[in-house]
């Protein structure tokens, strides 16, 4: 777990004094203002590794995928 004051989760346990993980977890409330901060993260790692797969002459985007097997149907079809 990412500290979000930069402190040790055992740390703020005792603290707290609480000597059970489950216990700290019960009074570690996410505010909305910590969503929305770890949906950003998450879109800029997206982003960042999307963008180092395109890079790299790859892409597996999901028009792609559609694309292959819109290719593949007809091809499927011929056969049966």
């Amino acid at each position: 777990m990412v500290p979000r004051a930069g402190v040790a989760e055992s740390v703020v346990m005792e603290i707290g004094g609480w000597k059970t993980r489950s216990v700290f977890l019960r009074y570690d409330i996410v505010s909305s203002k910590d969503r929305k901060m770890a949906m950003e993260q998450l879109e800029q790692q997206r982003l960042a590794h999307e963008h180092a797969r395109t890079e790299n002459g790859h892409s597996f985007s999901h028009n792609s995928l559609s694309e292959a097997t819109e290719q593949a149907e007809p091809q499927n079809a011929r056969t049966n």
